[in-house]
């Protein structure tokens, strides 16, 4: 959970934008501290 920047807040940028999200639900505001293997495969997939 991530105690800065609330889910809807993400939605809309990525709507405003138009850019696709995903949400990671156990991830708070320093997702490459907490998981960071995750993360990399999240950005490496990001580029496929």
């Amino acid at each position: 959970m991530d105690i800065y920047i609330k889910k809807a807040m993400g939605i809309e940028f990525a709507k405003t934008i138009n850019a696709e999200l995903r949400l990671l639900p156990v991830m708070g505001y320093y997702p490459h501290l907490q998981d960071a293997e995750q993360i990399v495969q999240e950005i490496r997939a990001s580029f496929q």
